[in-house]
């Protein structure tokens, strides 16, 4: 299923050997970077396996590092983009090893559940992503992990994808299967109202069908230029997204129904580019989805193919360090030498992870921590984060010498979020996804992104989006009853405040925005008794989002996308100073948003392939099967010119002492 196993050639990795001097003038031409396909399950997969069972063990048996080993990859952190990562890298021959601190329950980050029982049943919540979107990028994902797509999920769409609460009282069914009902009501908004939201989606789309391979996946394509220089005709996709829509749209309501969505790459529509009008278009134009059992069903998925894969994941195991040195074998001069972890307690999660790393790769440091050495370090955890409390500067370093790690805190970042996360005893009149927006469009933005002051919720004037997950699933709640996940735009946390200022803040702000929520909802026709028909509640603050999964600032969707923070201004898969050091997540390039981390893991991947493979070279394999090896260029048997990878790096590292 995963095609042919394959195994080094031990008669060519022992001729290596013995003429080390010239191998190592050939071997950065094993495989032209020009030549290097991206990562595929099309393809047989190449695998750097141990040479033999016999190689990789002493003459007693005992488990040792053969030298051919392959090359050693930690990441830290089992979120989508680090599973993901964790399992292309696995099928390209990488010895993978993630570590997350959090428990196995919460695997996959923010794309997690909780479930709740009550008087009247269970009841089942995402508390994180909720919009389903870009199917295509989760199949090209699954795909490229050896399991279909609809092998793995069941995944329903979502129709109407939006019903629109105005503070007013009215309501908007945005149903794209029934037109007549969606022109009715968009002209009732505005004159030639639904004509001129057809336009705004063909507009929207053209951005859509340029940005997303060019400017997400990195994948240049001329047939996506036709689409975008047509959509320049009528919006221009740099100015404000407020300003572009109101070329559309005279009426208020209709601009805020084709902005809102903003708030998913961390922006206002008064300072977001109106290029992201692509979301309106993936939404309304692909549609939107929903996978029975809950968005952590695909976490969970994940996490079942990638340990099937040989990858070892271990829960419950805090990175505290990545400890770094200097070196010669990176132009930067800065290498990962490993990670630092909490020393284990003697519990089944510490066996685990002794058991599956040779002792060779961990040393102990001290009473409370202990290093696990890798050749890699993929950093999946919150970048900002990471960067300011996992990287230091080696002490043996000069004082003059510049730091390592990058300085995030005058960089944008994202809104919070409280969570609101609401059982039910009896079902509301609600669609899937909901959203309730202020009368006061502007002012609901302005608090929100304030960095003037120590910005506070401004209960007067907010916008919320309301998730009831059991129209699509009703699997997620007792029968007649209803889960509820609300979710306010907050201010991030203010870094110029003190710890205990934060929290009274957050106090004030959750209590004020439940207020708010219930206010805004009990008004609508059918929810008078909300209040009285709420079972169980619980609920994350931006405090609880930074202290579960170390964002900083509490910044639900990493570092915003603002022009200065976008494509190439955005950082990237590999770390500028320090050689084998990589990052996949929201923060990340190419951006937040499920479907987009994806891509990165993707993008991290091939980063990590193609840099390995242009610095160490490579070697024959052996197909299990059919006993033919790979050839290099000259039609023979390419391991007799070129180093094996560890080889290859013993000699370099010999060369440095």
């Amino acid at each position: 299923m995963f095609g042919a196993t394959r195994r080094l050639h031990q008669s060519s990795v022992n001729e290596v050997a013995r003429e080390p001097a010239d191998h190592l003038k050939t071997a950065s031409a094993f495989i032209p970077t020009s030549q290097i396909s991206p990562i595929s399950h099309r393809h047989a997969v190449s695998r750097l396996t141990r040479t033999s069972q016999r190689a990789g063990r002493s003459k007693h048996g005992a488990k040792s590092d053969a030298r051919t080993d392959k090359p050693k990859c930690i990441v830290v952190g089992a979120g989508i983009g680090g599973l993901v990562t964790a399992g292309r890298l696995a099928r390209e021959g990488f010895d993978v090893t993630v570590l997350e601190k959090n428990s196995e329950a919460m695997v996959g980050g923010r794309v997690g559940e909780e479930l709740v029982e009550t008087s009247k049943g269970r009841f089942r919540f995402d508390t994180g992503a909720s919009l389903f979107l870009m199917p295509e990028i989760f199949e090209e994902t699954f795909s490229s992990l050896g399991v279909a797509l609809h092998d793995a999920i069941d995944l329903r769409k979502v129709e109407p994808p939006y019903m629109i609460f105005y503070e007013d009282g009215t309501a908007l069914n945005l149903t794209m299967s029934n037109r007549a009902l969606l022109k009715e009501q968009l002209d009732q908004l505005e004159d030639d109202g639904y004509d001129k939201f057809m336009r705004y989606l063909d507009a929207a789309d053209g951005n859509r069908l340029f940005g997303v391979p060019n400017f997400i996946q990195f994948e240049f394509s001329f047939d996506s230029i036709n689409a975008f220089l047509k959509s320049l005709l009528s919006m221009w996709p740099l100015s404000s997204h407020h300003t572009e829509a109101g070329r559309f749209f005279s009426n208020p309501k209709l601009q805020a129904l084709v902005t809102f969505q903003d708030l998913y790459v961390g922006l206002s529509p008064y300072s977001a580019p109106a290029v992201f009008s692509l979301l309106q278009a993936i939404e309304f134009k692909q549609g939107v989805f929903y996978p029975v059992g809950g968005y952590h069903t695909v976490a969970k998925k994940l996490l079942q193919i990638v340990r099937s894969l040989g990858v070892k994941v271990h829960f419950n195991t805090n990175v505290k360090e990545i400890l770094v040195s200097r070196t010669l074998l990176s132009p930067s001069g800065y290498e990962a030498e490993g990670v630092l972890i909490d020393k284990p307690g003697r519990d089944d999660e510490a066996a685990k992870l002794e058991a599956s790393l040779p002792r060779s790769r961990l040393r102990d440091m001290g009473k409370t921590a202990m290093m696990v050495s890798s050749d890699i370090v993929v950093v999946n955890a919150d970048l900002p984060f990471a960067e300011e409390h996992l990287l230091k500067t080696p002490p043996a370093l000069p004082s003059f010498a510049p730091s390592i790690g990058r300085d995030f805190s005058q960089w944008d970042y994202s809104t919070s979020v409280v969570a609101l996360y609401w059982s039910f005893k009896d079902r509301l009149p609600l669609n899937h996804h909901n959203i309730f927006l202020s009368s006061e469009y502007r002012t609901s933005w302005a608090s929100l992104f304030d960095t003037t002051s120590n910005a506070a919720f401004n209960a007067s004037a907010f916008n919320f989006y309301v998730h009831a997950s059991s129209r699509t699933d009703p699997s997620a709640c007792p029968e007649g009853c209803d889960n509820i996940m609300v979710l306010v735009p907050v201010p991030a946390l203010d870094e110029r405040m003190s710890a205990d200022e934060q929290q009274r803040l957050v106090d004030r702000t959750v209590s004020d925005a439940r207020e708010g929520v219930l206010r805004r909802m009990e008004a609508v026709p059918g929810m008078e008794n909300i209040r009285s028909s709420l079972l169980h509640e619980f609920v994350r603050s931006p405090m609880d989002w930074k202290r579960l999964y170390n964002l900083r600032r509490g910044a639900v969707f990493g570092l915003a996308h603002p022009l200065r923070q976008l494509v190439i201004f955005r950082p990237g898969p590999k770390h500028p100073t320090i050689g084998n050091l990589y990052a996949v997540g929201a923060s990340a390039r190419p951006g937040n948003g499920v479907p987009l981390v994806l891509v990165g893991a993707k993008q991290t991947a091939e980063r990590i392939v193609k840099d390995f493979r242009r610095r160490f070279g490579s070697a024959r394999f052996i197909d299990d099967d059919t006993g033919e090896g790979d050839k290099g260029e000259d039609g023979g048997g390419a391991a007799t010119r070129r180093l094996f990878w560890h080889e290859r790096r013993g000699k370099e590292v010999e060369a440095v002492k």
